[in-house]
């Protein structure tokens, strides 16, 4: 019984919409005490300085929300309060560009842009915030435990965009998994993240620097991002990082790379903890009109919906939007590409083996006949 071309369609909408479980999250995990973290982000170079900024982490189980408020020392630039949530399913991060609006003069009412924020949605707990990287530090150091905990192999998303090349990033908001070397948690729930994880890379075309600690000398692996605790506390009943870093490595002209001197390095310091009441929102406030990358659903993980609204998007009202039947047309595309290519390097095979099968049997006829 042959499909209809439309009802092949709806399926292919159907699966390409469909939710895939987060491995480590659900229903079940997402639950626990709820507790407020105060800390702040210590950054270098900025671009020559070091700079530093106050943030407050709310964590229930796999659900959190992050707020990052600006440099109190940055009276210029990009002096932005940001923030980030997860539920368990999707991640909301966005950035108040209020201040820079009123440093500049613009007003965002008279503009064809008319938001006041920026923001991105995903299908996935790891940051992808790009400019605003230190809060990729302190989601490794506070609010990863679920997300380690559910890998089913070694291999994660860096949580910074830092070091480009070597992290092999295909978009703003879509990172390549990369190999990483974890070290067991010494801290309790909701604080059970990894002590330590080292993110490696190989090395570019076949260019020097000695092998990552801990690796097959020959498989060309280099450290393109570490991660480490560097004292574990007890607070309040909780045993958690009293103090993180995050290092991107520099990289020497052989093009191997120096964790002496990093290319930004992000440590992480604990002020205090409280316990709150259960049930708060992770889904960050917008300070007006927000201009959205949404990639929430699997059809849109490399061809991303944009929308502007003052509030966040249900999925009934991404799905209702034109580009969401767009970027389904340009996965089913895709994908269809992909079934071709292997399917071109399938029949490549075959054809060889049809050519040179009856040629190395003539060959050994020929052989056998000279040896008798």
């Amino acid at each position: 019984m042959n499909c209809p071309e439309s009802l092949r369609h709806a399926v292919g909408a159907l699966l390409l919409l469909s939710f895939p479980a987060i491995p480590g999250y659900g229903a079940s995990a997402a639950r626990g005490p709820a507790v407020e973290v105060a800390g702040v982000v210590q950054y270098a170079p900025y671009p020559s300085a070091t700079a530093e900024k106050p943030f407050r982490v709310r964590i229930e189980g796999c659900r959190w929300l992050i707020t990052v408020d600006p440099d109190k020392n940055q009276t210029r630039g990009a002096a932005a309060p940001v923030a980030l949530g997860f539920d368990g399913e999707r991640s909301w991060f966005v950035q108040d560009l209020r201040a820079q609006l009123a440093e500049t003069g613009r007003d965002a009412s008279r503009s064809p842009a008319k938001n006041v924020a920026v923001g991105i949605v995903r299908h996935s707990p790891v940051p992808a915030t790009v400019l605003n990287d230190e809060i990729g530090a302190i989601w490794i150091a506070l609010c990863s435990s679920c997300y380690f905990k559910g890998l089913e192999e070694p291999q994660a998303e860096p949580p910074t965009s830092q070091g480009v090349l070597a992290f092999g990033i295909r978009g703003m908001t879509s990172y390549d998994r990369l190999p990483v070397q974890i070290t067991a948690s010494e801290g309790s729930q909701p604080f059970h993240v990894p002590s330590k994880v080292v993110y490696l890379r190989e090395a570019e075309n076949g260019m020097g620097g000695a092998p990552a600690e801990g690796t097959d000398p020959g498989s060309g692996a280099q450290v393109a991002a570490t991660f480490e605790v560097l004292n574990w506390t007890n607070l309040a009943g909780y045993r958690l990082p009293a103090r993180s870093r995050y290092w991107v490595p520099s990289r020497n002209g052989d093009g191997s790379t120096s964790e002496a001197k990093p290319l930004v390095q992000y440590d992480v310091r604990i002020a205090d903890l409280k316990s709150i009441d259960a049930g708060f929102a992770v889904q960050p406030e917008l300070p007006g009109i927000v201009a959205t990358t949404d990639t929430r659903f699997p059809a849109t993980a490399d061809h991303s919906v944009s929308w502007q609204s003052d509030h966040w998007l249900t999925d009934a009202e991404v799905r209702a939007l034109p580009e969401l039947s767009q970027a389904i047309s340009s996965a089913e595309s895709d994908r269809r590409f992909e079934a071709r290519r292997k399917s071109a390097r399938w029949l490549a095979a075959g054809l060889g083996v049809l050519v040179l099968g009856p040629l190395v049997v003539l060959g050994l006829g020929r052989f056998r006949q000279r040896t008798q």
